[in-house]
């Protein structure tokens, strides 16, 4: 637990990153229980033609459990900060490099399909309410690392 106060920004950009997480899990949950229904995964992960490849499946649901594991101690990190005002450092450097790697995955994966020339609004939306990710994650490297040099 760090006991000093943590720059607004970082504590701004953390419980953003935390809601946006109840969201993405939220949105995770729903695709997994439309797929078993259905057989289709629900926006925001639409494809190019009119389903997925049988073999992007498996891809695309290993990446929702990365997710969902960095959503969870995303949450937890949130909780922690918002109800008991203590900033688990090492837990959101843990959970925002996770979620950081598998989105370069996901777009690695999903761009040469013709996903997002196909649906460019709904993957532009997830660029642009991702992107504050990476700002939080430089501003919070750059803080772990000076709290770890003092």
């Amino acid at each position: 637990m760090d006991s000093k106060p943590i720059p607004k920004w970082i504590g701004l950009l953390a419980r953003y990153y935390a809601v946006l997480q109840l969201f993405h899990l939220s949105f995770l949950t729903r695709a997994a229980i439309l797929y078993s229904s259905t057989g289709r995964i629900p926006f925001p992960a639409q494809p190019a033609g009119s389903s997925w490849a049988v073999e992007t499946v498996p891809f695309l649901f290993g990446m929702g459990a990365v997710d969902a594991v960095a959503a969870g101690m995303a949450l937890f990190a949130g909780w922690k900060l918002i109800f008991r005002t203590q900033f688990q450092t090492p837990l959101w450097v843990i959970s925002i490099n996770t979620a950081l790697t598998s989105a370069v995955i996901f777009c690695f994966g999903t761009l040469p399909s013709g996903a997002w020339q196909a649906n460019p609004l709904g993957y532009g939306i997830l660029a642009v309410v991702f992107s504050p990710l990476f700002a939080f994650y430089v501003m919070l490297m750059l803080y772990w690392t000076r709290e770890r040099s003092n």
